[in-house]
């Protein structure tokens, strides 16, 4: 097989791959205008094949037919890239394109007429490097038909050049590619004239559109996968997150009802033991009021355990106001340190441009309660507590560092979770109502380990809270 032929073969076989790939990936959503990019490969595919006889040595009448068919499938080849190149950019077909796909399809109609684009007679020519092509001469026919192809292509090029400058970057490789194909076509049409000795590229020129086009769609579609898989993440995220609120809700809905119907037995079983103080001398009977203690003690905890499950469970009633950042920050850390009896120290540093926020104080109060109550009930009893107010321009933070055992790798991924906790005596809503107060507010809660060991948490809270407020259900 000659140089030409094989270059024709190759051409044919590469076009008829990726047209496939193109006429398969058009079956996907919003990828219909790739059946006309399949057609055109198809068609280049055709017109390769049908150039594979220029180069051998076959009989006239072969050679003549194989020249007019490819001048037939070359204009449908055009009309199939005009109407690919309107479906690619999502508009309808303009009357100069109903006009050129018009010229098109006559032309390709004309072709098959003997004598009417392409005549009888064989001339054999060799190009450059020795290249021989057994050539069927074009008639005058055969010359406006060259023409109109070369005329397609310019228009189809800088139409994709336009949408190149106006930011469509997929349309690059077609802008390669037609470019491409219209200057081998150009050649091929003086070389068929007899006008240069060139050797037919234009086989070379439809391969190079062809593949460069549809690097161009794979790129496109890679992208296109990318942001799907992204994208379903991200739902798979906001699936899992709605699960995990349902969940919370009706956590939340138990909660309440079991911590109303504990509450009144609470309060009967402390009524009891007042009772029981009064009326039974304790003081003469060591082990009865030891016992007794037990029992106060013990309702007490579970007090605050139905204290705990109502904040959780309770909505949040939102009344903000102007707050000076440093005075509620003292009256947090002194209501916190009231709680927990302790000869652990809390150093409250403040910086002088911390200014006020707007934020309900009771509920911001409670989060630094609870921040700073678990850090004094974390680690030694010595080492001291820092709470650091650090303004920013447009929120405040609130750090609140304890140097004690700090928290377990495996305890970091569930640390705001509901009932999780790492203290035995802890009901684990604690951190949960400091990120339900946090999101309220439109800010975040973090918690990160202490340099030397311990744990940091970081409430970060805007100045001026962009939500609207309204009583937010249990989350």
């Amino acid at each position: 097989m000659t140089p030409a032929a094989t270059l024709s073969c190759t051409t044919a076989v590469v076009s008829a791959l990726v047209g496939l790939a193109a006429l398969t990936l058009s079956r996907g959503p919003g990828a219909s205008a790739l059946r006309w990019f399949a057609n055109a490969c198809f068609l280049a595919a055709c017109f390769s094949a049908g150039n594979i006889g220029v180069g051998l040595p076959l009989a006239d009448v072969w050679t003549e037919r194989a020249a007019r068919f490819t001048v037939s499938v070359a204009a449908l080849h055009g009309a199939a890239w005009i109407v690919y190149e309107a479906r690619s950019a999502n508009r309808t077909l303009r009357r100069s394109d109903r006009w050129l796909m018009a010229g098109g399809c006559s032309l390709a109609v004309l072709g098959f007429i003997p004598g009417c684009l392409v005549s009888a007679i064989i001339v054999p020519r060799t190009a450059w490097w020795g290249v021989v092509y057994r050539d069927a001469m074009p008639t005058t026919g055969g010359m406006f038909a060259y023409g109109y192809f070369c005329i397609a292509l310019s228009i189809l090029t800088y139409r994709h050049v336009r949408r190149v400058r106006a930011g469509d970057h997929d349309a690059l490789g077609s802008v390669i590619g037609l470019g491409a194909m219209l200057l081998t076509g150009v050649n091929d049409s003086l070389a068929a004239s007899q006008v240069t000795h060139a050797p037919y590229l234009l086989d070379l020129g439809l391969m190079t559109t062809v593949l460069a086009a549809g690097a161009s769609l794979a790129r496109r579609f890679v992208e296109n996968a990318r942001a799907l898989e992204a994208s379903s993440q991200r739902l798979a995220a906001t699936q899992q997150e709605l699960v995990q609120r349902e969940r919370l809700a009706a956590v939340g809905e138990m909660s309440a009802v079991v911590a109303h119907e504990v509450r009144n037995p609470i309060a009967i079983m402390f009524n009891a033991l007042a009772s029981l103080r009064r009326e039974v001398p304790l003081a003469d009977n060591p082990r009865a009021s030891a016992l007794v203690a037990i029992l106060d003690e013990e309702a007490d905890r579970l007090r605050r355990l139905v204290d705990d499950f109502l904040d959780f469970a309770r909505p949040l009633s939102m009344r903000p106001g102007t707050i000076d950042a440093e005075a509620l920050v003292r009256s947090a850390v002194q209501a916190a340190a009231a709680a927990v009896p302790s000869a652990r120290e809390v150093a409250v540093r403040v910086d002088e441009s911390a200014g006020s926020m707007f934020c309900d104080e009771q509920l911001v109060k409670h989060a630094l309660v609870n921040l700073v109550t678990n850090a004094l009930q974390s680690g030694s009893p010595r080492a001291e507590v820092e709470v650091l107010v650090v303004p920013q321009p447009d929120r405040i933070r609130f750090e609140v560092v304890d140097h004690g055992a700090g928290v377990p790798d495996s305890a970091r991924t569930r640390l705001f979770s509901p009932f999780f906790t790492t203290r035995a005596t802890g009901t684990g809503l604690g951190l949960s109502v400091v990120k339900r107060i946090a999101e309220a507010h439109g800010g975040v809660v973090e918690h990160r380990p202490t340099d030397g060991g311990g744990a940091t948490f970081v409430l970060v809270l805007p100045r001026k809270s962009s939500p609207v407020w309204t009583d937010l259900a249990v989350d």
